[in-house]
């Protein structure tokens, strides 16, 4: 393939070269091509648009490029005095910067994946601790036979790491078809989604984490067998430390429901936010809207690029009126980039006319939008000042700008600002290139349904042309029937338009929190795991106890106790366990949920409806665990149960 030509955008391009196999960054790209500015846009300090990719020299650390970057800064800030203030340059690794969005969503992830291990093996103790009663009397005819403490310590390590690897073995193999499960349900932007898999490091891990676990949660049934006096089990009866077992055992069953409950807590708050994120108002109407993207070919370094600017405008406007006569179509407007989908325009070095002392000259960035003309009355947000852009602004009249009620009360402190000037860009000479404010808008959160609204301003994109078209239909029935009928106009009249990430906003909407969904389902499955392990924790210990309380369960119902009395006394003990369980998960909930309090929104962390109703929950099914044994207790015989070993 070197050495072939590839069209492009209608531009010819030489492949000099083909990228390995799985290389694809950034994400999902295909093609690479040259990078060309024009001189002005290289002179120009404050084009804050690329990304920097750097390798460090051997032996080098991060501290020191971060300081040579501190250097550079401060002469960038000398040259141009707009930038002095809070102007700098940073580096951090690729690897972090990759991921630094998802990394905590993932570490609660891992985290409440451990808890369901830890409630799994504190479950594989209570089950060893309860075979190790029934097999008492084996042990103690061994030990009695001539076997060591030491031996009988080891045989029971042997059993809690043979059903440890056997059940990590299961784990494997589920794992290998739930990774590819995850992989096709995960949404597009999970960073590094291709490099998942069931590979040899999962099988070592998964093995190694087993075994570990059979090693230190068998160790207390081993050493118990091992420490066992066999004149005391080879008695008749039930004696021996039944108490003591007991008292273990329920410790045992009070920190699996207290892991659960922080389990339950952490799930229901991310619920609780995913359903405020997907009832929020976006300050807009979400109805009845198709939107796509028109992606055009870059004009930065080009000798022709205002005429190519102009070409574009015009082209843009002839699908705009094709798109608008078609049926079922009520309205069409364009932006430079799409909404709700997380991508934003930045402007730094922004001088205002007019504004608060301290705000004239902006050296942070804020978001700008270019939009085509009545963007605003066709999405429905409100016009609190001025006008919006019409067909008045074209390339040849002067620059005019809109803001949103959050930048005014920002930058000029009131909201009657139409009349005063913006300034995003300069000349040859440094001279401001103004743009007159002719309206303010209603705040609208069109960046991400999880942000606040922040300072926007926004430029007549027929007055200036931009690199990429977004196209947002509003149509009188269901958009979704109509996606087809709009490709095929365009691709009629412009066969060479790519069209792409044709959509509903109301899918839109629903990908923009494709994460949270995500989280919020893995997480609800691990509480819903660790609750259900919890109480057959609840269920075996109470079932346990039973059995070893026969003796005394007929002998309180031979002497006048009730069935009532007994079911009571049974599920009290369940009970208590379970609630003493919910008060230190709920007190160590408090702690933990402070992890993801950044992640929650419309939710307090310590919402006290979220703490009281899971505390209800685990009751209640708390005592549906326990119900079996207790119904198992209230009917047993005495005459039976007086002569039971």
């Amino acid at each position: 393939m070197i050495g072939q030509q590839l069209i492009l955008d209608k531009e010819v391009y030489i492949v000099i070269g083909v990228a390995a196999r799985g290389f694809a960054f950034p994400e999902r790209s295909e093609v690479w091509l040259p990078l060309s500015l024009a001189p002005e846009i290289e002179r120009n300090q404050k084009f804050f648009k690329f990304q920097v990719l750097g390798r460090l020299r051997k032996r080098e650390k991060l501290e020191t490029l971060q300081a040579e970057l501190g250097v550079i800064a401060q002469r960038i800030a000398k040259v141009d005095p707009s930038l002095s203030k809070g102007y700098k340059l940073s580096a951090e690794p690729l690897l972090q910067s990759r991921v630094r969005n998802a990394q905590q969503s993932y570490l609660v992830l891992l985290a409440a994946a451990t808890f369901v291990l830890l409630i799994a093996c504190a479950n594989l103790t209570s089950l060893l601790m309860a075979r190790g009663w029934g097999r008492q009397r084996e042990m103690a005819v061994r030990a009695a036979l001539g076997a060591s403490p030491g031996r009988l310590q080891r045989q029971g390590l042997v059993e809690s790491c043979l059903l440890a690897l056997l059940g990590g073995a299961v784990g494997i193999a589920l794992a290998a078809g739930i990774v590819q499960v995850f992989r096709a349900i995960a949404p597009a932007g999970t960073p590094r989604l291709r490099e998942i898999s069931a590979d040899w490091t999962l099988l070592w891990f998964a093995l190694g984490s087993s075994l570990v676990s059979g090693v230190i949660f068998g160790l207390a049934p081993a050493r118990r067998a091992a420490r066992m006096d066999p004149n005391d089990a080879l008695k008749e009866g039930t004696g021996g430390s039944v108490n003591g077992t007991s008292r273990f055992g329920n410790a045992l069953v009070v920190v699996e429901v207290a892991l659960a409950f922080i389990l339950l807590i952490g799930s229901t708050l991310i619920m609780q936010t995913l359903a405020h994120l997907l009832r929020q108002n976006p300050g807009f109407r979400t109805d009845h809207l198709l939107t796509f993207d028109l992606p055009q070919p870059p004009q930065q370094g080009r000798k022709d690029s205002d005429e190519r600017a102009a070409v574009q405008i015009a082209h843009l406007k002839d699908m705009l009126a094709q798109v608008r006569r078609l049926p079922g179509v009520e309205e069409v407007v364009a932006s430079d980039h799409g909404i709700l989908n997380g991508m934003m325009y930045e402007h730094s070095g922004l001088q205002l006319e007019g504004a608060l002392l301290e705000q004239s000259a902006v050296t942070e960035s804020v978001i700008a939008r270019y939009i085509s003309p009545y963007y605003f009355r066709m999405l429905g947000i409100s016009l609190v000042r001025g006008r919006e852009f019409d067909e008045r602004d074209r390339r040849s009249t002067h620059k005019v700008v809109m803001a949103n009620e959050a930048m005014a009360r920002k930058y000029w402190g009131t909201l009657d600002i139409v009349g005063k000037r913006l300034s995003v860009s300069t000349d040859g000479k440094g001279t401001p290139q103004w743009n007159e404010i002719v309206g303010v808008v209603a705040n609208a959160r069109d960046v991400g349904i999880k942000d606040e609204a922040s300072p926007e301003f926004y430029l007549a994109l027929f007055q200036w042309g931009v690199g990429s078209h977004h196209l947002v239909v509003r149509t009188q029935a269901n958009p979704d029937a109509l996606a087809g009928t709009i490709s095929r106009q365009i691709w009629a009249s412009y066969p060479d338009q790519p069209v792409r990430h044709v959509m509903t906003l109301t899918k839109t909407i629903a990908e923009s929190v494709g994460d949270q969904r995500m989280h919020t389902v893995l997480l609800g499955i691990f509480a819903v795991v660790g609750l259900t392990l919890a109480l057959l924790g609840v269920y075996g210990v109470v079932s346990y106890s039973v059995v070893r309380r026969t003796q005394e369960i007929g002998v309180r119902m031979a002497l006048g106790a009730g069935r009532s009395e007994v079911l009571r006394m049974v599920l009290q003990q369940g009970l208590t366990l379970v609630a003493c369980g919910a008060a230190i998960g709920a007190a160590g909930a408090l702690g933990a949920v402070r992890v993801i309090a950044s992640e929650l929104y419309g939710v307090k962390s310590s919402d006290p409806w979220t703490f009281s109703g899971n505390a209800a929950l685990i009751l209640t099914v708390g005592c549906l665990a326990c119900w079996v044994p207790a119904r198992r207790a209230m009917r047993v015989d005495p005459m039976v149960a007086l002569r039971y070993e």
